[in-house]
Parts: structure tokens; C-alpha cells; sequence
């Protein structure tokens, strides 16, 4: 995937592209239900639309964008995703809703890549040498966000790039389970930080150094960034969470240092 195109979708807001179905591809299962889009000139490899087939009594699609963008900003391998009208094509219900960007030609599931045939096999030497840096990343990052949607086999997908190697790796998908899960973040819930639930395989190849460092990145993001990327959120898409994600993601992001290195 061409990094000037993430920067692109992590610039921008609103998706307008004039988006496709595509048939070939059978909508994912999860919480939020989907559909997947064609491939075009915007997502060469297609994309996900979420959420469609019932009414979402949360903002499920500006957690995604939000998420997307802080991780985006304090380099977390994530989907990049843009916030949507959906005006109910697609099966869609409601108009808010979200796309998220396919970012590798291929895409495995990580449970896929953990049989012991493929761990012993040339390319799960690559699989597991592609693991620790990404993969915690993201286990920080869910710290920050007090994700609490990890722990399956969706939810991490290895991306392979054939003709350009080194842009292969995990990427986290689907953070709309984050910032406060059924107003948990309410009443200064954010104050409350555990470890997020993680797959016990992937959490085996933790690396602590690449952790600290992550933290020492979410530290140091100035919190007029973080500030941007929800203020820009339209209020059909975010209400009343508005000011607990605010006031979660700018206190916590100043913990999750001493939190990784007393408890990892």
C-alpha cells in the first residue's frame, strides 16, 4: 500500500468516493455487521463499510476514525478508515457510518498463520520475525484506548505486499469497542486502566522494549493532535461521549508508561 495514500485517508474526514458493492465478497461476521466495497482508485484493494444491517446506539463510527488516526499519528499499524454518509445504501440503517481501508492485497487472519506447519515453515520465520514490533504496538496502543474488542481471530490480520516486502505485517482492525464500552468511560471511568484482552499467542511475543517505546510516542503527542482529530468530529456522529473521550485519551495517554512498566 502507498504510504501517500494512508497519509491521504488519515488527512481527510469524509469519504466521497462513489463506492461499489462488491459481490465477490461475503459480508464479515462481527458486532457491527458490513459489507465489503470494490476496489478503486481511493482503496486499491478494496475496502469495509460498517456499520449496515441494524441501528448502532453508539458511535461506533467516529471511535473507528479516531482510533485510526491516533494510531496513524504515533506510528501503530491500523486500517486507516474515513467516516461515511451513508444515505442507507448498502443495507445500511442508519447514516453514520464508517469504510475502512483494505491495505494489502492479501490479508490473512492471525489465527490462520499460527498452525504448527506454518510456524516451521520459511514463511512463518517471517511471520514471526514481523511480529513483536507491530503486534506490540498495538497492545500499547489498546492500553491507551482501553480497547476491549483484540481477543479473536479477526481483529489482527497479517497483510502481505509480494513486491514490496517490507511494507508486510499485522495491522489492527475494528476499535469501535474502545473509549468506553457502554459508557464505561462516564463519570472519569478512563481513570480505570487494565490490561486489554489480547490472543495469549500473540501476547507470547510481546517485546517490552518496542512497548516503552510506543508509550514514550503517546506520551509525547501533543494534545492539541489529540484534541483535532475529535473536534472534527461532526456531532451526528459523536455526542455525549464527546467529552469522556476527550478528557479519557488526554489523561490516560500520560499513564500508559508507568502502567506498561509496572505491570509487563
Amino acid at each position: 500500500m502507498d504510504d501517500a495514500l494512508i497519509a491521504k485517508w488519515r488527512e481527510a474526514l469524509f469519504s466521497t468516493t462513489d463506492w461499489q458493492l462488491d459481490t465477490q465478497k461475503s459480508p464479515a461476521a462481527g458486532a457491527l455487521s458490513g459489507v465489503w466495497l470494490k476496489a478503486c482508485a481511493d482503496a486499491p484493494f478494496g475496502a469495509y463499510l460498517k456499520p449496515t444491517t441494524y441501528p448502532c446506539l453508539f458511535p461506533a463510527a467516529a471511535k473507528e476514525k479516531i482510533a485510526a488516526d491516533l494510531a496513524y499519528d504515533v506510528g501503530v499499524s491500523v486500517a486507516p478508515v474515513l467516516i461515511y454518509e451513508s444515505r442507507c445504501r448498502f443495507g445500511a440503517v442508519q447514516n453514520e457510518c464508517c469504510v475502512s481501508l483494505v491495505t494489502h492485497a492479501e490479508t490473512q487472519a492471525w489465527q490462520l498463520l499460527w498452525t504448527d506447519a506454518m510456524q516451521n515453515s520459511p514463511v512463518g520465520a517471517t511471520i514471526r520475525a514481523a511480529v513483536a514490533g507491530r503486534v506490540s504496538a498495538l497492545f500499547v496502543f489498546d492500553i491507551w484506548i482501553d480497547n476491549r474488542d483484540r481477543n479473536n481471530g479477526g481483529n489482527v490480520v497479517f497483510g502481505e505486499d509480494r513486491a514490496f516486502p517490507s511494507r508486510s505485517g499485522f495491522v489492527g482492525l475494528d476499535h469501535s469497542s474502545s473509549m468506553g464500552v457502554r459508557n464505561s468511560w462516564a463519570n472519569d471511568g478512563w481513570e480505570v486502566m487494565t490490561l486489554p484482552p489480547f490472543p495469549d499467542e500473540l501476547r507470547r511475543a510481546l517485546d517490552k522494549s518496542v512497548m516503552l517505546q510506543i508509550a514514550e510516542r503517546i506520551e509525547a503527542l501533543p494534545g492539541d493532535s489529540v484534541l483535532k482529530c475529535i473536534d472534527r468530529i461532526p456531532e451526528a456522529y459523536l455526542g455525549d461521549d464527546r467529552n469522556d473521550i476527550v478528557n479519557g485519551l488526554l489523561a490516560r495517554k500520560n499513564e500508559v508508561r508507568a502502567f506498561v512498566l509496572q505491570n509487563i
